[in-house]
């Protein structure tokens, strides 16, 4: 299994009914750091979405620390720009988010024949079509230097 971080958007709200956490892992056009190059083609996921094989909202790749699954809550779609994902989340969670996160990675695996190497940008890479998705999990340290995390609260209809 690989894997890999990219630009992310996160937010976490508090309404009613607890604590939510939203994001969206975008893929398109997106070449990476640290003398890789990996991009995503549009509907590289498809494939694993619609297979309904179990996927998990991690904090720090542990699968000791679970926010959700898609068996239990979380919803993750497929869109033009990426994936998006949302999940309730508990106080704990939500305070470990806030205070060692900073960043967004998948754990995936490319599948047999979904993946092809041309050149992006001037240098080789790898072109993923189709891969599997295990899990979409909140860092710390991400590979890749922009991908990043904001925490939002909403109290009484304004935003903090």
């Amino acid at each position: 299994m690989r894997r890999l971080a990219l630009a992310a958007s996160i937010e976490i709200r508090s309404d009613d009914d607890g604590r939510l956490v939203r994001g969206e892992f975008p893929y398109l056009n997106r070449t990476l750091a640290r003398g890789r190059g990996e991009v995503f083609m549009r509907g590289a996921f498809s494939n694993a979405l619609k297979s309904g094989a179990p996927i998990s909202l991690l904090i720090g790749h542990d699968n000791a620390n679970v926010i959700a699954t898609t068996h239990d809550g979380l919803r993750v779609e497929e869109n033009d720009t990426g994936l998006t994902f949302e999940s309730r989340a508990s106080d704990q969670h939500i305070d470990q988010i806030t205070r060692e996160c900073n960043g967004v990675s998948v754990g995936f695996e490319v599948r047999r024949g979904g993946d092809f190497y041309s050149r992006f940008d001037g240098k080789p890479t790898r072109i993923i079509r189709d891969c599997d998705l295990f899990e979409i999990s909140l860092v710390k340290d991400a590979a890749y230097s922009n991908t990043r995390v904001e925490v939002r609260e909403r109290r009484r209809n304004k935003w903090r």
